[in-house]
C-alpha cells in the first residue's frame, strides 16, 4: 500500500472514531435534553394536577355546600307540604263528619217520606176513590150554588 493511502485510511479511521465519539456525545446530550424536557413536563403536569386538584376541591366543596342548602330547602318544603297535608286531612275529616251528620239527618227524614209515600196498589185505589168523592162533592156544591138544585 502506498503511504498516501495508508495515511488517508488512518485519517478516515480517526475521522470515523471521532464521528462515532461525537455521535455518542450527541446521543448522550440528546438523552440529557430528553430527560430534562421529560422532567420539566412531569413538573408542569404535577403543577397543573395540583392546581386542578385544588380547583376540584373548591368545586366539590361548593357543590357540597349547595347540596346542603338544597337539602335544607327540600326539608323545609317537605315540612310545609306535610303540614298542608295534615291541615287538608283535618279539613277533609271535618267535611266528612259534617256530611255524615247531614246524611244521618236526611236519612231519617227520607225514611219518613218513604213510609208516607208507600202506597201499594190498594193504597192508590183508596186515595183515587177519596179524590173522586171530593171532586163529586165539590161539583154538586157548585151546581147547587149556581142553579139552586141538584139533579143527577
Amino acid at each position: 500500500m502506498p503511504p498516501n493511502t495508508k495515511t488517508e485510511l488512518t485519517e478516515l479511521k480517526d475521522l470515523m472514531l471521532g464521528l462515532r465519539e461525537e455521535m455518542r456525545v450527541g446521543f448522550a446530550n440528546s438523552d440529557t435534553k430528553f430527560s430534562e424536557v421529560k422532567a420539566e413536563i412531569k413538573a408542569e403536569i404535577q403543577r397543573l394536577e395540583a392546581k386542578t386538584d385544588i380547583k376540584f376541591a373548591e368545586i366539590k366543596a361548593e357543590i357540597q355546600g349547595s347540596e346542603a342548602k338544597t337539602d335544607i330547602k327540600f326539608s323545609e318544603i317537605k315540612a310545609e307540604i306535610q303540614g298542608s297535608e295534615a291541615k287538608a286531612d283535618i279539613k277533609f275529616s271535618e267535611i266528612k263528619a259534617s256530611i255524615d251528620v247531614k246524611a244521618a239527618e236526611l236519612g231519617g227524614k227520607i225514611d219518613v217520606i218513604d213510609e208516607r209515600t208507600k202506597l201499594g196498589f190498594w193504597g192508590f185505589v183508596g186515595r183515587a176513590l177519596i179524590i173522586a168523592a171530593l171532586i163529586l162533592a165539590i161539583s154538586f156544591s157548585i151546581k147547587y150554588f149556581f142553579f139552586g138544585t141538584v139533579k143527577i
